[in-house]
């Protein structure tokens, strides 16, 4: 199986901002499906992921780190 990059874009809300930083690196069938084996194999990060998004605490997943900063850095 492939490995993908799991990166998880910046945000910038209530006078928070954070850029976007690399959560790992994981394997799949596809990016969807690494980044799903990704969030099962640690129970604190699936508490946060949204499947039908692709989303972690409401932040979208890339596979790469330009797209991943794109909106806020």
């Amino acid at each position: 199986m492939p490995k993908f990059e799991i990166w998880c874009e910046g945000y910038a809300c209530t006078g928070d901002r954070a850029g976007a930083y690399h959560m790992g690196t994981w394997s799949g069938t596809d990016f969807r499906d690494a980044v799903v084996r990704f969030m099962d194999s640690d129970p604190g990060l699936k508490l946060y992921f949204d499947e039908e998004s692709l989303s972690h605490w409401g932040c979208k997943l890339y596979d790469n780190e330009k797209d991943a900063r794109a909106s806020f850095g």
